[in-house]
């Protein structure tokens, strides 16, 4: 079964929140290294802004990726509901929808 418009424009929001992601969690390991070489010299606390920006970034694109919603079954894409809840068991690299199979690409 094709997917309608409607869900492919739902699948593509789900994939630049996904590289939204990925693009944050390699720049907060970096903002995490200049932190720490930045911790070391007097008059340090203006370097912390940007670092704590980046990892904002990339907290707030973790959050929409996991609360990412499948445009077939409505459940959540990456997570299923465990323990934790539907926060804690996430699986990103992932191609298709836990619950439905739906895949992310045509």
């Amino acid at each position: 079964m094709k997917p309608t418009e409607e869900q492919i424009k739902a699948l593509k929001r789900i994939i630049l929140w996904r590289r939204i992601h990925w693009l944050s969690f390699v720049l907060s390991l970096l903002a995490v290294l200049t932190l720490v070489g930045a911790v070391q010299k007097p008059g340090w606390w203006p370097y912390v802004i940007p670092p704590a920006l980046i990892m904002g970034m990339y907290a707030f694109s973790w959050y929409h990726v996991n609360r990412a919603r499948c445009p077939r079954c409505k459940d959540f894409f990456f997570a299923q509901r465990g323990p934790l809840g539907p926060m804690g068991t996430s699986f990103p690299f992932q191609r298709r929808c836990q619950h439905c199979g739906m895949a992310i690409r045509r």
